[in-house]
């Protein structure tokens, strides 16, 4: 079978820290390669040298080679022709304000004529299960919607290579299912795939598994016998890998050392009659009315595009009901300082980085703080408690955006901490987490939640059901 992927003795490095070294594996013609591995271990760095979309300030040593050719020293065109590279973050890839242009922007590039152009998005729509909104503008999507358009605009050029970096993680079942099948469907057809994940049921689609294991900075690639891992084996492996039945009761050690944040007498929020559209013609959301109790959890689940993000942004007051209203504490958000909600709620955005503005994870701690001229001693005392308590004293220095996505949820939550919140509202923090960081997630709801707080979770997680305090589950 033909190789398309080399990687020879590769090791990726920022400074001296080590991501991963000498790493070797190749990738054949009709195989589907995973790579998983704990949050921070590399992954994504690895399918950026790979496409090489390398970060100025990556070190690499070793070669990528595509069909034998080093990727660093292909032409631009050429290398998007063959690769199609999927980020993890869909804000991080999409360019154009409406959905139809998003997917003939690379074929554009690539002079693709007219009529094929058409054919194109018109294939990769139905296969991505996204038809119905190609005349939707880009920014108006919710956060699973745009996965799907970033991954119908990565295929839409019809490369050999498919670099998918935990793609599935924002996507409702049917979606995760329909993106697995394409992925299946297009090694069947004689492409190749390097398909980063922490489920077993996006390992379960895989040929086989590469695992970076980041106590000792090694790589193993493994099948049976030889050592490596094929589908039957992924439910045995349980040293760090996401395998959801580990997810325990025990709390790890750095969470067992998290103590109470939260000061928060009983308060509720009601939801009377809310309805609120994006467009005139259709009500995303049409006279709900839900209530949610301080020292319960609350899990929000839906499909794709179902309005769960839009749901949270109208309890905040970020946006404005067409009708109905929303009290916290029988007062009307409408009528409050949105400082005001955010002194009750505690917002952690899908995406982090989005609410990251310092160029330093202290800096971040203390940003609301400096806003009200409140950075007293005391205060600084807290925030250095909370950075041990988090696990984050040995970032105080670091830039918010180069930790690792378990680290950044980490940040967001003790910022949220830090403000003595009565709610948390969490929009899928569990997404794109490896166990390690989903076990601290869990438990500190769960704490939270023990001492008066109340959890209201947006989530596609299936897993969080059975592990989080019992409460109540909204579907819309």
């Amino acid at each position: 079978m033909e190789t398309v992927l080399e990687i020879k003795n590769l090791t990726l490095s920022y400074g001296e820290r080590i991501l991963c070294e000498n790493l070797n594996f190749s990738v054949n013609a009709g195989e589907i390669v995973g790579v998983r591995g704990g949050n921070g271990t590399g992954k994504s760095t690895l399918i950026k040298r790979i496409s090489a979309l390398m970060p100025a300030n990556l070190n690499s040593e070793g070669s990528v080679l595509l069909y034998g050719a080093e990727t660093l020293d292909l032409n631009i065109k050429d290398r998007c022709t063959a690769i199609a590279t999927i980020f993890q973050e869909p804000e991080a890839q999409l360019f154009s304000s409406f959905v139809e242009d998003e997917l003939s922007f690379a074929n554009e590039n690539l002079r693709v004529q007219r009529e094929e152009i058409r054919k194109r998005i018109n294939a990769v729509s139905e296969l991505t299960g996204i038809s119905h909104l190609t005349d939707s503008k880009s920014e108006k999507l919710s956060g699973g919607e745009k996965q799907l358009v970033a991954i119908a605009s990565a295929i839409s050029s019809y490369p050999r290579v498919i670099l998918a970096d935990e793609i599935t993680a924002r996507l409702d079942l049917e979606a995760r299912t329909r993106i697995r099948t394409l992925l299946k469907d297009f090694a069947k057809a004689g492409g190749a795939v390097i398909f980063v994940h922490h489920t077993e049921e996006d390992g379960g689609v895989c040929d086989r598994v590469i695992e970076i294991r980041d106590e000792r900075r090694e790589t193993r690639d493994e099948i049976r016998n030889n050592n490596i891992i094929t589908n039957d084996d992924l439910r045995l492996t349980n040293d760090r890998g996401i395998n959801n039945d580990s997810i325990n009761q025990n709390s790890p050690p750095l969470v067992s050392r998290l103590s109470s944040l939260v000061s928060n007498p009983q308060q509720t929020i009601v939801l009377n009659n809310l309805s609120f559209s994006y467009l005139k013609t259709k009500a995303l959301i049409s006279n709900l009315s839900m209530s949610f109790e301080s020292g319960k959890c609350y899990l929000i689940t839906g499909k794709n595009g179902a309005g769960k993000t839009t749901l949270g942004k109208l309890i905040l007051g970020l946006l404005k009901p067409q009708s109905g209203s929303v009290e916290i504490g029988g007062e009307c958000v409408a009528k409050m300082r949105i400082g005001s909600v955010a002194k009750k709620i505690g917002y952690v955005f899908q995406n982090p980085d989005l609410q990251f503005f310092t160029n330093s994870v202290g800096e971040e701690c203390e940003f609301s703080f400096k806003l009200t001229s409140a950075l007293t001693d005391s205060v600084k005392e807290r925030i250095n408690d909370c950075l041990v308590k988090f696990g984050l004293q040995d970032f105080r220095e670091r830039n918010p955006l180069t930790l690792s996505t378990g680290e950044k949820q980490r940040l967001a939550l003790a910022i949220t901490s830090l403000s003595g919140v009565s709610f948390l509202l969490l929009d899928e923090p569990t997404s794109s987490l490896d166990n390690e960081a989903k076990n601290f997630v869990v438990d500190y709801i769960k704490r939270f939640v023990a001492d008066g707080g109340g959890a209201i979770i947006i989530t596609h997680d299936s897993t969080l059901l059975s592990h989080l305090p019992e409460g109540v589950i909204y579907e819309i």
